[in-house]
């Protein structure tokens, strides 16, 4: 877990497996990732429970990833059904071992915040660099005015 100023993110050790198990089987030289579910609180805790594979249809490249929709949705309504978890982020690899996110990250979670259908306030991005089988990891609560980040390491 780690605290930023808005507020606590508490990221559970079978979230925190579930990545690294994906991590560690997608050494083939593409990025990978997945959605992340949980509970944004009213008292600014995030608090990831669930991490989602990338799905069966998802686009991977070494420089670019895409999670399959139709089986993010699907999963989402399983998670939601066990234990009320909505989406509130999502996490991918970097190979190139920079923990910041690319610009293209960085408009897809602009636009995910500008969608009044999805609701965000703040959406939650955890990137894993991968290098070699080693991993550092960084998340970041990103707003529509600020991106404020802090270390954390996958147990």
């Amino acid at each position: 877990m780690f605290r930023n100023r808005s507020g606590l993110v508490v990221i559970t050790e079978s979230a925190c497996g579930e990545i690294a198990a994906l991590v560690a089987q997608s050494c083939d030289g593409k990025e990978t990732g997945g959605a992340l579910f949980g509970i944004d609180h009213t008292n600014g805790t995030l608090e990831v429970r669930h991490a989602t594979a990338p799905g069966p249809k998802a686009e991977r490249s070494p420089h670019h990833f895409r999670r399959d929709l139709l089986y993010t949705q699907e999963r989402a309504l399983e998670i939601f059904d066990r234990d009320g978890s909505q989406w509130i982020g999502e996490w991918h690899t970097h190979l190139n071992w920079r923990l910041s996110p690319s610009t293209r990250d960085l408009a897809t979670y602009h636009q995910h915040l500008r969608d009044p259908e999805l609701g965000f306030d703040r959406f939650l991005a955890v990137i894993v660099g991968y290098r070699m089988r080693s991993t550092r990891t960084t998340a970041w609560v990103i707003t529509r005015g600020t991106r404020k980040t802090r270390r954390i390491k996958l147990s």
